[in-house]
């Protein structure tokens, strides 16, 4: 089984600056929420197919 999560997140450069940390780099809690959240998303939908 391959499992592919493509593109979670914005960049800091598309202009969504609540997702990182002041620094440009890093998520903030509420980046890392989203991107857990769809990467849970994504596992849950390909181990039911």
């Amino acid at each position: 089984m391959r499992i592919i999560v493509s593109g979670p997140l914005p960049t800091f450069q598309r202009g969504i600056e609540r997702l990182y940390r002041p620094d440009g780099l890093h998520l903030s809690r509420v980046g890392a929420a989203v991107l857990s959240d769809n990467i849970s998303r994504t596992l849950r939908t390909t181990m039911v197919m």
